[in-house]
């Protein structure tokens, strides 16, 4: 989707056909001619690293911008915030069509983890309401995504500088212990929105079968989820090493595999050369709309950059960088996080596979990466409150912010290849490899 959905959402557009004032039409025109848009980057991520020689990235066909008369889009993992605003209710059924999963058994929301079930019980429910963003690029550092576009910003000159800063802060739980007693089900998509005659973009790439969250509730052995973890951080190491690549939004639905009848897969890091078994899959990471990219063509003296504009002060991703091309010289700078990616998924797998929580002993090699990686330089969690149980620390987008504002290398996955010393061997003559970095 081309235009903000947040925005869509909100009525800020108003309807395609009707007449608009100037400044909304010059936003909704600078958001369509922008490289920054983020479905823009999200399609150009996406047929680089088809075209990378990374097999960890789906293949492209083609893309293609349209007029959709009907577009769908996951909210799930917005819903969170977005049903605490007033203009969601208001605008329900006037500028989008909200659909909902029922979860059986279950009351309100809770800012916990744990089981994922209930929602793969659940049945679709329509609801109907009246109207009452390949040469070596560096890896990713502070203001390293500058371009020559101007993004013009669409927050009024009138904005108080209070409102400004709830953008860039960060708050972390204060709820009543009371809260703890329900789950959070965050691994199950459970609530879309759909808009009619809205602008899209759309990647025409390989079918994948299914996801990450798939695989770790069918198959519970250690080893397998190492191996394909490792996949997942060869393919973030590649990307980062020639792309400056960071995906910004990692979550095990956004890492999806394929069948492969290959029984190990090769890679090679500087001296360091690994033999992994692919237990049958190949993962797979999809989805780039919040993306920061370079990329350097053939002719070009220097790489091109580009960030989605989800991390403008007014979208929905606002307030987790501070950077070019949306810098705002009224707070610090942000740049963008090369330990984002890792960090980020531990926080949304852990709990799936390791339901007893950090203190139980597991006797898994993923179980202290995934710690360290999500561990603060004061020791504490990004994940835990002091107590230590399944209550996030960290609610919603704070979660995100968060991370990319503490955690700066905890997680950076050239670092982190080295700890997967079980994969440690040689490459047999005549098999291909994957070079992450010469």
């Amino acid at each position: 989707m081309l235009l903000s959905p947040f925005k869509t959402m909100k009525g800020e557009y108003l309807e395609p056909s009707m007449p608009r004032p100037s400044e909304v039409a010059q936003e909704m025109e600078n958001k369509i001619q922008s490289p920054h848009t983020a479905a823009y980057v999200g399609a150009l991520t996406s047929i680089v690293l088809s075209q990378s020689g990374c097999d960890h990235f789906p293949r492209v066909f083609g893309v293609y911008a349209a007029v959709s008369s009907s577009h769908e889009i996951d909210i799930s993992d917005d819903y969170e915030d977005l049903v605490e605003r007033k203009w969601f209710t208001d605008q329900m059924g006037k500028t989008f069509t909200l659909r909902l999963r029922a979860i059986h058994g279950e009351s309100e929301f809770s800012h916990t983890r744990g089981h994922r079930q209930s929602l793969a019980l659940g049945e679709d429910v329509d609801l109907e309401v009246e109207d009452v963003d390949v040469p070596h690029v560096d890896t990713p550092k502070e203001g390293s995504v500058v371009d020559e576009y101007e993004e013009t910003s669409s927050v009024e000159t009138g904005t108080s500088e209070a409102s400004e800063e709830d953008v860039f802060d960060i708050q972390s739980c204060d709820c009543p212990d009371s809260d703890s007693e329900g789950e959070c089900e965050e691994g199950e998509s459970f609530a879309w929105a759909t808009f009619k005659d809205v602008p899209v973009v759309t990647t025409a790439m390989e079918v994948c079968t299914g996801t990450f969250y798939d695989l770790i509730k069918e198959h519970h052995e250690p080893e397998k989820h190492t191996a394909w973890m490792f996949q997942v951080v060869a393919a973030l190491a590649y990307a980062q090493r020639y792309y400056g690549f960071v995906h910004n939004d990692l979550h095990g639905n956004n890492v999806m595999y394929i069948p492969t009848t290959t029984e190990f897969l090769y890679y090679s890091h500087g001296t360091t050369t690994y033999k992994v078994p692919t237990y049958g899959y190949l993962m797979k990471v999809i989805d780039f709309d919040r993306a920061g990219v370079s990329v350097r063509l053939p002719g070009m003296k220097e790489p091109r950059s580009f960030l989605s504009s989800q991390f403008q002060e007014d979208e929905e991703a606002g307030g987790q960088y501070n950077c070019e091309p949306y810098y705002n010289q009224k707070h610090p700078r942000i740049g963008l996080a090369s330990s984002f990616d890792l960090a980020r998924f531990a926080t949304a797998v852990f709990w799936d596979i390791f339901p007893e929580g950090p203190d139980h002993a597991y006797d898994h090699p993923l179980f202290e990466m995934f710690l360290a990686w999500t561990t603060l330089p004061d020791g504490s969690s990004v994940m835990f409150r002091k107590k230590r149980d399944n209550h996030d620390r960290y609610h919603g987008f704070d979660l995100y912010k968060a991370i990319a504002r503490y955690l700066k290398d905890s997680a950076v996955p050239r670092k982190e290849l080295g700890k997967f010393k079980m994969f440690q061997g040689k490459i047999p003559s005549g098999e291909p490899f994957l070079v992450i970095e010469a």
